[in-house]
């Protein structure tokens, strides 16, 4: 039985609409979808029914069984690229094919058991390919009809593996006679670990509020979301406002209640709260490191424009009004030296350029680039570059 429709099969007909090769699939009850029915040259081969449709079926589930594509050499000798679709409930094989290999690929095909047998009509129009066009075309096929499905194996395992863990805690929780954490005290910590951007110990928070709230609100649906609603929008308020406007975190908030309005299983409740705080702690480290960015560029610049004069971290702080800890902490962090160094670097650069360009004495290149003394600046210069400022000028015949 053949229909040209492709039903459930969107992806492969897609596929065959831009593709110049003939795709069809088949499900295990026989019936055969076709792309291009007057490609489709198999229709009137004596072997379609015999042979070929239960070796197309047997293909597919052994892709299926193997997670790749399978390849079959029919009775005629043409090649058929197999490969499973398991994102439909009943089985069944997406096909390529007839194709003739141009190389001899037989080690990795069926054996042909048939010999000199009449070609089926049209048969001559038969794409030829390689061996390597071949193998690529079936890694796209793959993985054009399973990508889906694989995200969604993905999701249904980080799904049940929530659902174990939750049913384990309630069941541990339950024996403690309400003697745990408070939904309260729990989002105190999650907000911690957020402005943090620690995210191991906001996963391992999270699993404790999740169970929590669970038992508070007796499982029910709507109360549990109207909960981590409230949370997110307090974690989002509380870890945001120093580094982003209002009306950003609103937004982000919103597309927050945007997909938890589109979600009613529950699995899938914890999941978007998940997701959603991981969402934060990647804002922050955004938003974050382009603040961190704009610190270390202002003390670049007053360095820059101010390292004759005797300048420390703790002038720059008091300027920029931040804690002295805190710059010091981020200078080292973010530029993987400290200030002293970074301050010494610039002004043995600058020597460098006195040096190079003017014939001031030694003496007054040091006071000019902010060192308090000669002999000061030749210890500064000669750890820096391996030798003194007067061999320096030597090196380069000044």
């Amino acid at each position: 039985m053949i229909e040209q429709k492709f039903d459930i099969w969107e992806t492969s007909k897609t596929f065959g609409n831009v593709s110049k090769y003939n795709i069809f699939t088949v499900r295990n009850n026989g019936v055969i979808f076709v792309s291009k029915i007057d490609r489709f040259y198999c229709r009137k081969c004596k072997y379609i029914n015999s042979t070929c449709i239960k070796k197309w079926s047997s293909g597919g589930e052994i892709s299926a069984k193997l997670m790749e594509p399978y390849y079959y050499l029919c009775p005629m000798n043409y090649t058929f690229i197999i490969c499973s679709n398991y994102s439909v409930v009943d089985d069944g094989a997406v096909i390529i094919g007839p194709m003739i290999v141009e190389e001899n690929v037989q080690k990795d095909l069926d054996k042909n058991p048939f010999d000199d047998m009449e070609k089926p009509e049209g048969s001559e129009s038969v794409d030829n390919v390689t061996s390597i066009e071949l193998t690529s075309l079936a890694e796209v096929l793959f993985a054009v009809m399973n990508i889906r499905t694989k995200k969604e194996l993905i999701v249904n395992r980080k799904k049940q593996i929530l659902q174990s863990e939750l049913n384990e805690n309630v069941e541990l929780y339950q024996k403690m006679s309400h003697n745990y954490e408070s939904i309260f005290d729990l989002e105190n910590k999650l907000i911690n670990a957020v402005s943090s951007c620690d995210s191991g110990e906001s996963d391992e928070i999270m699993n404790r509020l999740i169970t929590v709230t669970y038992i508070e609100e007796k499982s029910n649906i709507e109360r549990i979301k109207k909960r981590f609603t409230q949370t997110i929008y307090l974690i989002s308020r509380s870890v945001l406002e120093e580094y982003m406007e209002y009306k950003k975190i609103e937004k982000l908030n919103l597309e927050y209640m945007r997909k938890l309005n589109m979600i009613y299983g529950r699995e899938d409740i914890y999941l978007w709260l998940k997701d959603s705080i991981e969402s934060l702690i990647d804002e922050i480290r955004k938003t974050s490191s382009h603040k961190n960015n704009m610190v270390i560029y202002k003390i670049q610049k007053y360095v820059n424009e101010n390292y004759t004069e005797n300048i420390s971290l703790k002038d720059i702080s008091e300027k920029l009004g931040m804690s002295y800890n805190y710059l010091s902490y981020l200078f080292n962090n973010e530029m993987d030296m400290k200030f002293k160094d970074y301050l010494r670097k610039i002004r043995i650069n600058k020597s460098i350029e006195f040096l190079e360009s003017s014939d001031y004495e030694i003496n007054r290149i040091a006071l000019e680039v902010g060192f308090a003394n000669q002999s000061y600046f030749t210890k500064a210069f000669k750890r820096e570059t391996g030798i003194t400022p007067k061999k320096y000028r030597l090196t380069k015949g000044i």
